[in-house]
């Protein structure tokens, strides 16, 4: 005999659709950041600032890069200046909260770094931060946690860092 199992509430049925929207619209963000033609198509005031990528090579800006932070927005030399500014912005939002904010705009810029955060993401991932393996799950596609290791941080990081040290986004050459 089947045991019964009561109805889940409206409020708990519409967090699992936010979430399938979220995830959705953010693998939307990285898709349309990540190619060049559309991000040529999206931002025209900057694409003839773009380097021509080499076949498999993603789209940076050859001069100062821009991210929105605090709504305004910020100029800055290098990536690494804005991922850090964005890191920090993410971190200081979040700070003494009882609950993680992943829809935040700096958490979203820096998914849609793209490739080229993966290692810097896999770095706080080594520190311990497990805030970081959604937006690696976002950028790459890929799904290291099994079923077995639902609930066990420690064991999801740990094979996001084998991942990483399989294709060579941490422990050698990048």
């Amino acid at each position: 005999m089947a045991m019964y199992q009561p109805p889940k509430p409206k409020s708990i049925q519409r967090v699992g659709a936010i979430t399938a929207s979220l995830t959705m619209g953010m693998q939307s963000l990285v898709n349309s950041l990540t190619t060049h033609g559309e991000y040529a198509t999206m931002y025209p005031e900057i694409s003839s600032n773009v380097a021509s990528p080499t076949a498999g090579e993603i789209p940076r800006p050859s001069g100062p890069v821009k991210a929105l932070i605090d709504g305004g927005a910020v100029s800055f030399k290098s990536m690494e200046e804005k991922f850090a500014a964005l890191l920090e912005a993410w971190e200081d939002h979040n700070a003494g909260r009882s609950v993680t904010n992943y829809d935040h705009p700096a958490y979203l810029q820096i998914v849609g770094m793209g490739d080229w955060v993966v290692p810097r993401l896999l770095e706080k991932l080594e520190e311990g931060d497990g805030d970081w393996i959604y937006a690696i799950k976002l950028i790459t596609g890929h799904e290291e946690e099994t079923a077995a290791m639902v609930g066990d941080g420690d064991q999801v990081i740990a094979a996001w860092l084998e991942w990483g040290k399989t294709y060579g986004k941490i422990g050698g050459t990048r």
